[in-house]
């Protein structure tokens, strides 16, 4: 300890210099970038840097997870008066209108901290995406800054001014270019991460305010900001371990003293915890392992049966995706917002990369450790990517899918912390070289480039689809995706050449999606709407009904066939002129459907045509009582009863239909 304070120790002329460097007063004989970063430009390049990557994604639209918590979510669209139940149910509920879809995911989800933060938006703003973007933008930039001011703080414990001003202005500056971020700012839903990582740095920031002067006020700031950090994604569980790291590296508390510190915000947790356990009733962070290859990823195909992975190939799935994780951390490119099965194949342990991966995981792990008991910042930089990136790497909790880019958003951090003191490290041995310098700023330049060009692929669902089917090809979800996209696209075009050709490239995405994930419930849903779109229902049929073989409460299936079934009755009785083939599929309709009243029309219709006229009157009546005004049921129903013997009040729902349409009868006629 003796040598290391020693090291630490500055000369009375060098503290003078920095002394006088940090007052912003005239500055000694240095460079330009060093005066540039000590001072207040610094704060202000960050944010102008952080803003100007980013100010375009505020002309885009919702996106991907947005429906689920802003758009189609009932709670959010509700404004401010629904957030009590976005705080009372999982996040999952407001979209899906039902309890127990927690479990769609492993673990479960209750991030209620941003739904609320939609909400008060959708007040203030409507249902308006560039509010959404820019809000995004601006807590990315205010992050930067606060980041920036917490390293600063920190460094020049441990390191001159010059030093620890270097490392945390180029810590930051990469983290606010890095390209892997762009899914978070880009897509409004990102503001989960945002907020779990701004939530941790004010809770560090008044926690170690606490610790320095021992006030309440500080703590309980720090505790609030804390609290608000899990409400919003739960890896800020990462700061019970980096807090107490932070005061025994920099402040030099032994470990007993940092382990201490931390526990108000371990009680903090823990009320969390129970929290969350309460609402999610009973679902812990790893919870039931879900049966479904899009929210397991772990899961295959072996003689006809769905099997979990081996150990083997799970652990080598994982070590893989970590190193993944950090080639894109080093080369960002290509990157794609979907890493679903089988995007990440079915390795084996003998994989070269799954092996270079587990080899340089756990060297650069085993580093780390080594380092932080030395104190060293190096150390540090390793604790905050490898403490996050645990908790999303599958090691110990199951996330729901393989991997994906904005998990590493806080890991990402202790990746750029890394890279900032190497560079700090040329500047000191170099001291006369504008190396360093030119270093950085090429890359942050092409860093910069890089977020830029990634942006537009968030335009909008369509655009993100066709961009990363290119980088994801392999992945059951992005085929889904994309082929559902454009079965809608062409279904609801009124140009037939335009309806065919998308429909038919949905119908290729679809198939390889099928042929990916067997079991997949919505390309079987979405094939069958492109027959129906392609006028062919009959074809419909059986992509419908093998989606109900493998979910029988496949609600958008049974609602469906049920009109597949319809438009091949209706069509049977009005061209055909075929009553029993009419009857059979209209019946098959109101199986799947019975509260269909166009269905129950027909059938109405069908049964006076076949002589029984009290069904028919009974099926007519039941349209009548959901649709009372409905000329067509209204006639269908007078004739029938005037069939059936009854003229006057034939007559009268007669009466009534041309009342409602005066010129029924002539189209009927036609």
């Amino acid at each position: 300890m003796a040598n290391k304070k020693k090291s630490n120790t500055k000369s009375p002329v060098q503290s003078k210099q920095e002394s006088t460097l940090y007052t912003n007063s005239k500055p000694l004989q240095t460079d330009s970038f060093w005066n540039f970063i000590m001072g207040f430009h610094a704060e202000l390049f960050l944010v102008i840097i952080s803003v100007l990557i980013y100010i375009q994604t505020v002309s885009y639209e919702y996106t991907m997870d947005d429906a689920i918590v802003i758009t189609d979510n009932m709670f959010t669209n509700q404004g401010i008066k629904g957030i009590p139940g976005i705080f009372k149910f999982d996040t999952f509920y407001g979209y899906f209108k039902e309890a127990g879809n927690a479990q769609l995911v492993s673990g479960g989800r209750y991030r209620p901290f941003t739904l609320a933060m939609f909400a008060v938006e959708k007040s203030l703003f409507g249902s308006n995406p560039f509010f959404g973007h820019l809000i995004n933008v601006l807590l990315f930039a205010f992050t930067n800054i606060f980041l920036f001011r917490i390293l600063k703080k920190l460094f020049v414990l441990k390191l001159t001014l010059r030093n620890g001003f270097s490392i945390a202005f180029i810590t930051v500056l990469l983290f606010a270019t890095h390209p892997i971020h762009s899914e978070v700012v880009a897509n409004i839903k990102g503001r989960d991460e945002i907020m779990s990582l701004l939530g941790c740095l004010l809770g560090l920031w008044f926690g170690l305010k606490w610790v320095d002067s021992r006030k309440a006020g500080f703590l309980i700031l720090g505790l609030l900001s804390y609290f608000a950090a899990l409400l919003s994604k739960e890896n800020a569980v990462a700061l019970l371990v980096i807090f107490p790291a932070t005061l025994y590296v920099f402040k030099e508390k032994d470990f007993r003293q940092s382990i201490f510190k931390v526990i108000p915000f371990v009680v903090v947790f823990l009320i969390f915890f129970l929290i969350r356990f309460l609402v999610l009733k009973g679902t812990g962070f790893s919870g039931k392992l879900s049966g479904e290859l899009l929210n397991n990823p772990f899961l295959k195909w072996e003689n006809g049966k769905v099997i979990p992975y081996s150990f083997s190939e799970k652990f080598a799935s994982v070590f893989y995706c970590l190193g993944m994780y950090l080639k894109l951390l080093i080369f960002p490119h290509p990157l794609t917002h979907d890493y679903y099965p089988r995007q990440i194949p079915i390795l084996q342990l003998t994989n070269i990369w799954v092996i270079i991966s587990i080899i340089s995981n756990l060297f650069l792990f085993g580093w780390t450790i080594w380092l932080v008991l030395k104190r060293k910042i190096l150390g540090f930089a390793g604790l905050i990517y490898f403490i996050p990136l645990v908790i999303i790497s599958n090691l110990f909790f199951p996330i729901g899918t393989n991997m994906g880019e904005r998990f590493v958003y806080i890991s990402s951090l202790g990746f750029c912390l890394a890279v900032a003191f190497f560079i700090n490290q040329l500047f000191n041995k170099k001291k006369n070289s504008k190396f360093p310098v030119y270093l950085t700023i090429l890359i942050a330049f092409l860093f910069s480039i890089k977020t830029i060009a990634r942006n537009p692929a968030w335009k909008s669902n369509l655009i993100l689809f066709e961009t990363d089917i290119e980088t994801s090809t392999q992945s059951a979800k992005l085929n889904n995706s994309i082929g559902s996209e454009y079965v809608k696209i062409g279904g609801n075009s009124t140009d037939q050449n335009e309806k065919i050709t998308y429909i038919k490239k949905g119908i290729q995405y679809l198939e390889k999606a099928i042929a990916i994930h067997p079991h997949l419930l919505n390309a079987y849903l979405n094939l069958g709407n492109a027959e129906v779109y392609m006028d062919k229902p009959e074809l419909s049929i059986n992509y419908y009904n093998t989606a109900l073989a493998l979910d029988s409460s496949f609600k958008d299936a049974r609602n469906n066939i049920a009109i597949a079934f319809r438009l091949i009755g209706r069509q049977a009785g009005e061209i055909e002129h075929d009553v029993e083939k009419s009857y059979q599929n209209l019946i098959k309709s109101y199986y799947f459907n019975p509260n269909d009243i166009e269905t129950s029309r027909l059938l109405g219709i069908v049964y006076g045509i076949k002589g029984e006229h009290n069904l028919s009157i009974e099926y007519l009546t039941k349209v009548l009582n959901t649709d009372i005004d409905n000329p067509e049921a209204n006639y269908n129903l007078g004739l029938a009863y005037k069939t059936s013997g009854n003229i006057e009040l034939g007559n009268k729902y007669i009466e009534r239909a041309i009342q409602l349409n005066p010129g029924l009868i002539q189209n009927l006629k036609k």
